[in-house]
């Protein structure tokens, strides 16, 4: 019993850090984000050099996980994961739908429709402003906390990974090997699954 309960701090599951973070603990926030890198990124990739730069891009999808986090519910009857790749798709839909808006160009590419239902899992259907701004702001606070555990190296190339780009793109973009990109987002994923070692509830 010990050794899972000790197992189970270690490697907490995202529905244990979900709740830690509703409570207003940024760690846990900062946990998932390590936890659902790829998810971003693989959203954010078909977007990527075409409507968003990648800082938007990154922005994004930290927003519609922080929202995901901030309204998730066991009882909707879904797992976090696919809540989540719900709120940070249709959060980067509506960012894209915006610069559209802004640019006059033609709606965004065209979404799957096995993807199209999982828009009923957004947190921000009605994309409330006030709600927006107010997530935003609580995001802000969550970033600063990362920003402060990562070197502006590591910033970067995160950046840039979860804005869509690819190993061999991050590598020219910032003139290093594939091979550094890797070793530097490895380390990224331990330093923000380290940021809490408490005990889960």
């Amino acid at each position: 019993m010990a050794k899972e309960q000790k197992k189970n701090a270690e490697n907490p599951s995202a529905e244990a850090l979900v709740f830690q973070a509703q409570k207003g603990d940024p760690d846990a926030f900062a946990k998932l984000t390590a936890r659902y890198m790829e998810l971003i990124r693989s959203l954010a990739a078909p977007l990527h050099g075409n409507l968003l730069d990648n800082d938007d891009l990154f922005q994004e999808g930290l927003l519609g996980l922080y929202q995901a986090v901030e309204s998730f519910s066991e009882k909707r009857g879904v797992s976090f994961s696919a809540y989540a790749r719900g709120c940070v798709r249709n959060q980067m839909r509506s960012a894209c739908r915006r610069a559209n808006s802004a640019k006059r160009q033609p709606s965004t590419p065209s979404i799957p429709l096995e993807e199209e239902a999982m828009g009923s899992f957004s947190a921000m259907e009605t994309e409330d402003p006030e709600t927006v701004v107010l997530l935003r702001e609580r995001l802000q606070m969550v970033k600063h906390l990362i920003q402060e555990q990562l070197s502006d190296s590591e910033q970067t190339v995160l950046k840039l990974y979860l804005g869509g780009f690819t190993y061999p793109q991050i590598a020219d973009s910032l003139h290093i090997s594939a091979k550094a990109v890797d070793n530097t987002l490895y380390r990224v994923r331990v330093k923000l699954r380290k940021l809490s070692e408490t005990a889960v509830p």
